[in-house]
């Protein structure tokens, strides 16, 4: 067996994860992988920053702090479309992102839990549950919420691709 191939046969003991769970956990991913340079992107838009600029500005930033910056930069703007921008990206950022992505997990059959820490402040944690069925309907929300923002952006495909592959050094 190669390297490569050994994902394909790491078999968890019966009852130790959701069947579902692996594939929607890599989907909860995706998702933001995909989303992350629209909203790079959207915050350039709205500050009418260039594309190195902007790279530069949100490439040591947090993802929530984005969401945030972005938020704020929504709400001030003259796109014809910036209320439902707005409850998109409100959405995102109910989507616990954050909990999920740097959580440890604990799971059986058909239940979920992320258990995870706070970053800032004083120290707390918590537990994320969800039933499979339930966490599966949370990632579909939120990929829904993230296509509905990017149609909603208007952005021009070319345009994104463009921003992205602008991340190459020079």
């Amino acid at each position: 067996m190669t390297k490569t191939n050994t994902i394909r046969h790491i078999n968890f003991p019966r009852g130790t994860f959701p069947p579902e769970f692996h594939d929607t956990l890599g989907k909860f991913h995706t998702i933001w992988l995909m989303f992350d340079p629209t909203l790079d992107y959207s915050i350039g838009y709205f500050l009418g920053s260039d594309t190195r600029s902007t790279h530069m500005l949100v490439s040591g930033m947090m993802f929530g702090t984005k969401l945030r910056l972005l938020a704020d930069l929504i709400k001030r703007s003259k796109h014809p479309k910036k209320d439902t921008l707005a409850e998109k990206i409100k959405l995102l950022q109910a989507s616990k992102r954050d909990q999920i992505t740097h959580a440890y997990v604990k799971s059986n059959k058909a239940h979920v839990t992320f258990m995870y820490r706070s970053k800032g402040g004083s120290y707390k944690s918590g537990e994320l549950a969800f039933h499979i069925d339930g966490f599966i309907d949370h990632v579909g929300k939120m990929a829904e919420a993230a296509m509905e923002y990017q149609e909603a952006l208007g952005a021009p495909v070319q345009e994104l691709l463009g921003f992205a592959k602008a991340i190459e050094s020079e």
